[in-house]
């Protein structure tokens, strides 16, 4: 992380990402924003302070929570255009590490939530949650078949489960459709 900032009309998070050189949005599970009111280099950390409590923490790429409370992960795809005529969408596949599930409650089976949206991302419907691999499972495929006909399809993946996540890729099997 690089830059971060509230909008100050709707209190989103924006945030700079200056290793991708990527904007991309951060929210706290059901804040509406991110929770950190404050951050600041210091003693090689990455400080905030909790805009909850008051308490003081550091950003810590091997945390999967947030001051104790679950941390979730969710991205959302440009649409799929099919030049307003319908393409079939056959197969939504998520490339990413699996067999990475805890021994022990949240997480001992991680479950990723695909849901999408037929109107452009306005409202979205779930397809179906599915296991990221118990713990050993590596190279556990996730994907998603027969998903029907849409004009314009987003699609969105979440993920609130305390592990560790690397997405690679996304492959889409979608006939008529521009990515």
């Amino acid at each position: 992380m690089c830059i971060a900032f509230v909008h100050p009309f709707d209190g989103r998070t924006f945030v700079y990402d200056c290793t991708t050189q990527l904007w991309h949005e951060r929210e706290s599970l059901g804040f509406g924003a991110w929770r950190p009111a404050a951050i600041v280099e210091a003693y090689g950390k990455q400080i905030v302070v909790d805009s909850r409590s008051g308490k003081i923490g550091y950003l810590d790429p091997e945390t999967m929570s947030e001051f104790g409370d679950p941390q979730r992960m969710s991205w959302t795809y440009a649409p799929v255009y099919a030049e307003n005529k319908l393409a079939l969408h056959r197969r939504f596949e998520l490339v990413l590490n699996s067999g990475y599930g805890l021994l022990t409650g949240q997480g001992s089976d991680p479950l990723v939530t695909l849901e999408i949206s037929d109107d452009g991302g306005e409202t979205f419907e779930t397809v179906e949650t599915k296991s990221l691999g118990l713990r050993g499972k590596y190279g556990w495929q996730v994907d998603w078949d027969m998903l029907g006909s849409s004009a314009q399809r987003v699609y969105r993946v979440s993920i609130s489960d305390p592990v560790p996540i690397l997405a690679v890729d996304t492959l889409l099997d979608a006939d008529g459709a521009r990515f």
